[in-house]
C-alpha cells in the first residue's frame, strides 16, 4: 500500500517546472519591455529624448533598489532585525 503511494504520478514534473519558469519569464520581460511603447509619445509630447527617458527609468530601478530594504524593515521590523545582527557580526569579524 505504501509502494501506491510512491508510483503515483506527480504534477510536479520537470515540463510542469520549466513551462511555469517561462510564463514567469515572459510576464517579467512584458513589463520591462512596455516602456519601449511609451518612449515615443512621452518623446513627442515632452520634447525629451530616448536618453532622458531612459535615464530616469534607470534612477528609478536604483532608487527601487536602494530603497526596498528600509521598506521591508518598516513592513516588518522583527524579521528584517535578525538578518541585519547577522550582517553586522561577519563584517565586524573581517
Amino acid at each position: 500500500m505504501g509502494d501506491d503511494r510512491l508510483m503515483e504520478r506527480s504534477w510536479r514534473t520537470s515540463l510542469v517546472v520549466l513551462v511555469c519558469g517561462c510564463l514567469i519569464m515572459s510576464i517579467t520581460f512584458g513589463i520591462r519591455a512596455g516602456f519601449g511603447l511609451f518612449l515615443q509619445p512621452v518623446s513627442m509630447e515632452y520634447h525629451w529624448g530616448r536618453e532622458v527617458f531612459s535615464f530616469s527609468i534607470a534612477l528609478q530601478n536604483l532608487m527601487w533598489g536602494a530603497i526596498a530594504p528600509s521598506a521591508r524593515s518598516a513592513a516588518s521590523p522583527a524579521a528584517a532585525r535578525r538578518p541585519r545582527s547577522r550582517s553586522a557580526r561577519r563584517c565586524a569579524r573581517r
